[in-house]
């Protein structure tokens, strides 16, 4: 599989987990589809950013799979882990309030940040695109 297609599939899971939020009782509103899509937005940035430096990473054909995600981790993963951390730390105060908007907010964004810097693109780059080169 090409890479912008495990991106595509870690977004749609990230999204989906969110969405079965919905199906155990939240209401779905005017409110929650603005929320659902500020956490596309959310998913696709932590996703997209480590699939890029993982394609230049082989671009050359120069790294394996394997060495090529640890690259990828390496350049991208403080900076996605740092993104999110500082995003929760702006969210969990919301958790608290007791108005349905900030609530709802608050839920679909810290739900869909711990799934995208808690990813499992790494894994799915790793075994599910095409090997090339040798690792150095």
């Amino acid at each position: 599989m090409s890479t912008s297609a495990l991106i595509t599939l870690a977004v749609t899971m990230i999204d989906a987990v969110v969405l079965f939020a919905y199906a155990l009782g939240l209401r779905l509103n005017s409110i929650s589809y603005t929320c659902l899509a500020m956490a596309c937005g959310l998913a696709v940035d932590n996703c997209v950013h480590f699939g890029h430096t993982f394609d230049h990473s082989k671009k050359g054909g120069a790294m394996s799979n394997k060495a090529a995600v640890r690259h990828a981790v390496a350049q991208m993963g403080a900076s996605i882990f740092q993104g999110g951390f500082t995003t929760i730390l702006g969210v969990v105060v919301l958790a608290g309030a007791r108005s349905v908007v900030f609530w709802t907010f608050s839920f679909c964004v810290f739900t869909t940040v711990i799934l995208g810097v808690a990813q499992f693109l790494p894994f799915l780059l790793t075994y599910l695109t095409p090997g090339c080169g040798k690792a150095p």
